[in-house]
């Protein structure tokens, strides 16, 4: 299936609290740049804004998403209740940014990780946490030529949290609430020097507004790194993630449903980074894990289901990345991306434990890409192309391109036009799980083009759109 959208920038007026003509400006402490986390800041053509933690930490937020939504132009997440979003029946913590949305259409991503397989394509929500997270890149858009497949609407990339300050520093945090609601955190850190190490705990529980609606999430995290020089940096980081939603079913049932999902999820990664005044890089290596069990409650004769499912997903791969300065004015990013991913699925009944297999399969998908970037005119003009190649075991190759400029007439006026692709892989619940399954589904894709014209007055306290 293949989409094309034109979007035209609404009219839009903000108060700008700082401004710079060519990174960023600050617009209620969301920080507004122009780029990606692999290429830089001047020269995309890209709807990129940075959630903080300042705002992170003053949001008394437990999840990332209500943070996120309150702050973001166009993302809207769907909403399940006092706390918690599930999976299976009555789940919900669904993103969309403008209007593309759901299915997997929005990728999210930890230190730029994917974490698109889920459930077999299901999201994730309760797994993303702000006792994690130091700050949030959301572009808005398709940013599939960096990011590959599910960035379709955009890229939500969550960077974890890392010591920052020298010696030890630690914080604690208790809050209670109606329905026996409660959340704790805690965090500490140590830095001496290049080494950085950093622990972190939550947990949060509540009864819900109503019977049946119980819900709990415990979450790890640690992180440990190394700058052996000013130009070489090594580390790992590792987060566990165990949680239960009991969902009760229609308000207009006398007795709640016995419906319920547990997950349990890790995440581990190791990484090498390099800075030297022309190039700069690095390459990660990532393990995905989820283990889920679910009671879907009753079958379609409104009778308790014989049987539980249960799912093993893994997601694992290699990044590496590298932007070069040929020449002044000038950068170029190249990547190699490979990803290994899959699982198995199957249902146990409850009289006996019976296995009923559903499906055990793997994707492997590779992908190169390359984007140039270049400054003219004394930087009033930038022009931007790349292409991405994914070839797939599933579907064979899709190819990615992307290409722009930015256009700066006055100092305070930008023109800005984009044209990008993003594209969407078939998950596994949809190639073979099922009815509606269909193991020659070829990916969803979409083309889109975005003009803006950006003028700021008062001495950039005043910034108007269309």
């Amino acid at each position: 299936m293949k989409k094309l959208t034109l979007l035209l920038l609404a009219p839009a007026l903000s108060a700008s609290a700082s401004a710079s003509p060519d990174t960023a400006r600050v617009l209620d402490e969301v920080l507004v740049v122009e780029t990606a986390a692999k290429a830089p800041v001047p020269l995309l053509p890209l709807d990129v804004r940075i959630v903080g933690a300042s705002t992170i930490d003053n949001s008394s937020e437990s999840n990332l998403l209500p943070v996120l939504q309150n702050r973001i132009p166009g993302m809207f997440v769907t909403e399940r209740g006092i706390a918690g979003y599930g999976v299976s029946g009555g789940s919900a913590g669904a993103v969309s940014i403008r209007g593309v949305g759901r299915g997997n259409k929005v990728l999210f991503l930890i230190d730029g990780q994917p974490q698109w397989a889920g459930v077999f394509g299901h999201s994730l929500p309760d797994t993303y946490v702000t006792n994690d997270v130091e700050r949030v890149e959301v572009v808005s858009g398709p940013s599939s030529l960096l990011y590959g497949s599910g960035a379709m609407g955009g890229s939500v990339n969550l960077i974890t949290r890392r010591a920052a300050a020298e010696g030890f520093s630690a914080d604690v945090s208790a809050m209670g609430g109606s329905y026996a609601s409660q959340k704790y955190a805690a965090r500490g850190s140590y830095r001496r020097g290049g080494f950085r190490a950093l622990a972190a705990a939550s947990y949060e529980s509540t009864d819900g507004s109503r019977p049946g609606m119980d819900y709990w999430l415990a979450n790890q995290y640690a992180s440990l790194s190394h700058a052996f020089s000013s130009h070489w940096e090594a580390g790992a980081n590792m987060i566990l993630t165990q949680t239960r939603a009991d969902n009760p079913g229609s308000v207009y049932r006398e007795l709640p449903l016995d419906m319920w999902a547990k997950q349990f999820r890790t995440t581990v990664s190791l990484f090498v980074k390099n800075r030297y005044a022309v190039s700069s890089g690095g390459i990660q290596a990532y393990y995905n894990r989820g283990v889920h069990d679910i009671d879907d409650g009753l079958d379609r004769q409104n009778l308790p289901r014989s049987y539980l499912f249960h799912s093993k997903d893994y997601n694992m791969g290699i990044t590496l990345y590298q932007k070069i300065d040929p020449w002044e004015c000038n950068d170029l990013s190249l990547g190699l991306d490979f990803k290994h991913w899959g699982g198995r699925a199957y249902n146990t009944a409850k009289s006996d434990g019976e296995i009923t297999p559903l499906v055990d399969r793997h994707v492997n998908e590779i992908a190169g890409y390359a984007m140039m970037q270049q400054a003219l005119l004394d930087s009033r003009l930038s022009l931007n192309a790349g292409v991405r190649l994914e070839h797939s075991s599933q579907f064979g190759n899709q190819w990615v391109p992307q290409a722009g400029f930015i256009l700066r007439p006055f100092a305070a006026t930008r023109l800005k036009f984009s044209y990008g692709r993003g594209f969407r892989s078939p998950t596994i619940r949809e190639l073979y799980m099922y009815a509606a399954r269909n193991p020659e589904l070829r990916p969803e894709s979409m083309d889109n083009y975005e003009v803006e014209l950006r003028r700021r007055f008062l001495g950039g306290r005043l910034d108007m759109g269309h």
